[in-house]
């Protein structure tokens, strides 16, 4: 293994070195739970986080500059890791590789006493300290020499930073390897992540290239390889041709991972379907021990589960509950869950009200069969300036950056635009981007957990309540049972009882979007809220609604009369029936459904310019083992 540490915002992986628990008899489970009086943990460790730079150098070796991060449980003096010095197979040869200058520091800088030797056919190395019950961090360093093959083409490397002989799990890892100098292009560069499909690679700059991984589990390799151009490095020995080779190489290995993906999924639908039968065929049978299960869950829903109420929440409310963005609204609503697309449509209405672009819609003459035909398209019209006083949240930041890299910017520049089909047409070209609506769900997961939506009592009375139904359902074969815990053990979590007050809100808000059209005339807030309203319309699935209304609120002097949305307020004075909103949130709203469905499906298989891991059997060198005591 090549090294741990790097933080990079994704959610923590549960702790996989907690002792499992067997359970013979429930009860005893809940008694425990309640009582405070669960087993002792055993001496374990696992990784945290994993950082390597790789710095390629000129006579064609190149020096590790790593961090490991161990999570200790228990007392610990030694740690340890090996690497085979035979090199696993390049496009045309395998290789002899040398380990040299191997050295370990503490946090503080401290040069830790180690030992090193060469036995077997690989290279070993163990350092000394103290931990017990912490976490610690070791830099390690050293040269390799031999890793990287030449060609009459291009040269690369082709390492496995964590073996798969590694039976830890590693929570994140980050990765940059540096060329000793840069390339005339970045699309002369090809780069490749093996392993882990959480990883996903990308160039950086012409010099630079990275990889990044999450929940990374035990015997999983994680593998990278970079291919530049020849005359970087010198001393080598070439041999033909290798660039289309590995380019094919890798396609098919894109291909065959898909392909245990498709399969994967067949069999889990098969299984599905299965167990369907079952529960219909075995439902008159087993309706006892569902019962019983019942009144234990109605038990703890009333204990843990049950949302407080508040008897002065009205029907409807007219306010804006809270300055929170529609993204997290949704969450809360969830109760903690995942978002869905809509969520995303109404975060870039929301960008947009807020100042940060302008949503336009615009004609333009394209040659039909005809003649000439008129078609409106959406623009996204980007200001550089921050609004005043509004400060961005991570996942309102990374909304921001996707737009911006389909406009071909790093960031927003004062007059960029993005055509809405630009945008698409990017998503699908660009495999990178494939996974982005799975990272952004889990940062907003993150965020929701930093505001604290659930009682942390309750969260944890759902897990452990379904740890032990589940086997128990599984074990009195029970499929009705099984359907009942899954579906019935999330809700016992509990929102904090300021949240259950604003989600109350919500809904009284959601109410009185659902009824605005109903009624007889326009209460005074929709005349200075109407941008808001819209915005959270599109989360509630009110939009069509909210659109209808929006000519005769314009058409008041007592209306607020915002910028952000380009071209549509002349329209919405002049025509009382117009369409050019709903056609924009229509189309946005594809947009974010293509970005979720491509997180689901090809999300994280890579091509040589950037993208996420494909699977398979490991092939470059490195690769190795870690051990503590």
């Amino acid at each position: 293994m090549t090294c741990p540490v790097g933080e990079i915002g994704w959610m923590k992986q549960k702790r996989l070195s907690k002792p499992r628990v067997a359970i013979p008899l429930s009860i005893f489970l809940f008694v425990a739970f309640f009582t405070g009086h669960l087993p002792a943990r055993e001496k374990d460790f696992y990784f945290p986080l994993l950082k390597a730079d790789l710095f390629i150098q000129k006579d064609g070796s190149f020096l590790i500059d790593e961090y490991l991060t161990f999570e200790f449980q228990g007392n610990f003096s030694w740690a340890s890791l090996w690497l085979p010095l035979e090199a696993r197979k390049g496009v045309s040869r395998s290789n002899q590789i040398e380990i040299s200058d191997f050295q370990v520091a503490d946090e503080s800088g401290q040069i830790l006493p180690a030992e090193t030797r060469i036995s077997n056919g690989r290279f070993e190395a163990r350092w000394y300290f103290r931990a017990a019950d912490e976490r610690r961090t070791f830099h390690l360093s050293y040269r390799v020499k031999g890793a990287i093959l030449s060609y009459d083409d291009v040269s690369e490397l082709y390492w496995q930073i964590i073996g798969s002989e590694v039976d830890r799990p590693t929570e994140r890892a980050e990765i940059l390897v540096h060329l000793p100098e840069a390339v005339n292009q970045k699309e002369e560069l090809l780069v490749y992540g093996h392993g882990p499909l959480s990883g996903k690679s990308e160039i950086l700059d012409a010099r630079t290239v990275g990889f990044q991984a999450i929940s990374i589990p035990a015997h999983q390799f994680l593998e990278i390889r970079v291919v530049w151009p020849s005359g970087l490095v010198a001393g080598l020995p070439t041999s033909g041709l290798a660039r289309d080779i590995i380019i094919k190489e890798e396609e098919k290995r894109v291909q065959e991972t898909m392909e245990r993906a498709r399969r994967a999924r067949e069999a889990a639908q098969k299984q599905e379907e299965i167990f369907h039968r079952l529960g219909l065929a075995w439902a008159g049978w087993q309706a006892l021990g569902p019962l019983i299960w019942l009144l234990f869950y109605f038990y703890f829903w009333k204990k843990v589960g049950q949302d407080y109420q508040f008897d002065d929440i009205p029907e409807y409310y007219r306010e804006i509950p809270s300055n929170l963005p529609p993204a997290l609204v949704q969450v809360l609503r969830k109760q903690g869950g995942k978002p869905d697309p809509v969520a995303l449509t109404a975060t870039i209405f929301d960008l947009a009200r807020r100042g940060y672009f302008e949503i336009a819609e615009e004609k333009i003459e394209e040659k039909g069969l005809f003649g000439p035909k008129i078609k409106n398209q959406v623009v996204f019209n980007f200001r550089a300036e921050t609004p005043i006083g509004d400060k961005l949240k991570p996942f309102e930041q990374e909304v921001l950056k996707l737009l911006a890299s389909a406009a071909g910017k790093e960031k927003i520049d004062k007059g960029t635009r993005l055509k809405l089909e630009d945008f698409l047409a990017y998503l699908k070209s660009s495999a990178a981007k494939l996974q982005w609506f799975e990272g952004w769900a889990k940062s907003l997961t993150t965020e929701s957990k930093k505001l604290g939506f659930i009682e942390p009592a309750s969260q944890r009375t759902s897990q452990i309540f379904l740890s032990v139904s589940l086997p128990l359902a599984f074990l009195t074969l029970s499929p009705v049972l099984i359907v009942m815990v899954w579906l019935l053990s999330p809700t016992l979590k509990r929102r904090q009882r300021d949240w259950a007050r604003e989600n109350e809100l919500w809904e009284a808000l959601e109410r009185f979007l659902r009824d605005f059209s109903d009624f007889k005339e326009i209460p005074p807030e929709a005349y200075k809220l109407w941008d808001q309203y819209l915005v959270f319309g599109i989360l509630f699935g009110q939009a069509k609604k909210l659109v209808k209304m929006i000519p005769q609120i314009l058409s008041d002097e007592r209306a607020v009369k915002p910028a952000w949305l380009g071209g549509y307020l002349a329209l919405a004075a002049s025509r009382p029936d117009i369409n050019s909103i709903s056609r924009a949130i229509n189309s946005i709203d594809r947009a974010a459904a293509a970005i979720n469905q491509a997180s689901l499906s090809a999300a994280h298989y890579s091509s040589g310019h950037g993208g996420g891991f494909s699977g398979g059997v490991g092939g470059g060198g490195g690769g190795g083992g870690v051990s503590a005591g």
